[in-house]
């Protein structure tokens, strides 16, 4: 799976390394380091330092394969020449040898979650520890990288530190606890965000109930927002649009104006909207649309 890292020696401010593509995640990169350390390498973490980050300067697609081979890489139209059992299939493929030669890039905590890694692997060499870090966004949920972008105002920390010369970590529980722990502080930030908006939203929609809306026959339009709309946008767009609607109708009695166009003032509806017009009673049906949701979850 293309889950992003980077291989690294601690510095004073972070990290410094090499760029890894494939399988990143703790149960992929992060256990094939501390094989290769205690196999490949014979425990020998200047030289395996050395071979990962100096001696392959443009980064890595994975190491985790076959050591026996000459890392380098391999185009998909030579990979296709060659027998099923050829042993190059099935080696380290590096961007510096092989069928690629890409320039030099150099990973830090200054550039690696724009990039998209997910997981850093950074070694203390004098101390043989391996700092496994995670990208975390600035709510503290973990940072998702994706087609090599990222969040760039990710911080990094330090999740484990594992003793490369004592027993492994279970690896899967590892990435596992970071993720769920995660999802947990999401939900727990999503509801929050629910919550909040109900109150604020409670004012504009008081004063629409009082002025009779909820009497005004919205069936139409409220169908149109729930199979239409309702699935294609995120939650903190569904907030956003509600708030912007709420502040309208404080302003006027937009549910009683049927010839102004509202859709340039909501583009996040255009693309739904078959007639190319969005009024002012249409966008008040997308509001209780999104309270009624809010204050069913």
């Amino acid at each position: 799976m293309g889950t992003r890292g980077a291989i690294a020696r601690l510095t004073d401010k972070g990290f410094e390394g090499r760029y890894h593509h494939w399988d990143s995640y703790p149960s992929g990169l992060g256990e094939t380091l501390f094989q290769l350390y205690n196999g490949h390498f014979k425990k020998d973490l200047k030289v395996m330092l050395k071979t990962l980050i100096d001696d392959h300067p443009a980064g890595w697609s994975t190491i985790c394969k076959d050591w026996a081979q000459q890392p380098g890489f391999l185009e998909y139209d030579n990979r296709k020449k060659l027998p099923e059992n050829d042993p190059k299939l099935n080696r380290p493929e590096c961007y510096c040898h092989g069928d690629r030669k890409e320039k030099a890039w150099l990973v830090t905590q200054d550039n690696a979650s724009d990039s998209g890694c997910e997981w850093v692997y950074a070694f203390d060499v004098n101390n043989g520890i391996m700092h496994i870090m995670s990208s975390f966004n600035e709510d503290n949920t973990k940072m998702i990288g994706a087609f090599g972008c990222g969040n760039p105002k990710a911080k990094w920390l330090t999740v484990k530190e594992v003793d490369l010369n004592k027993k492994a970590p279970y690896w899967k529980a590892l990435e596992e606890k970071v993720r769920n722990e995660s999802h947990k502080l999401f939900k727990t930030i999503q509801q929050h965000k629910k919550e909040e908006f109900l109150k604020t939203m409670s004012n504009g929609f008081a004063k629409i109930e009082s002025l009779g809306l909820i009497a005004i026959p919205l069936a139409h339009y409220a169908l149109w927002y729930k199979e239409d709309v309702s699935s294609h946008l995120f939650l903190d767009t569904k907030i956003a649009i509600a708030k912007r609607i709420s502040k309208l109708t404080l302003k006027s009695p937009m549910w009683l104006d049927k010839d102004t166009n509202y859709i340039e003032q909501f583009p996040e509806l255009k693309p739904y909207s078959s007639t190319k017009m969005i009024s002012g009673l249409q966008l008040c049906a997308v509001m209780q649309g999104v309270v009624e949701e809010m204050q069913q979850k």
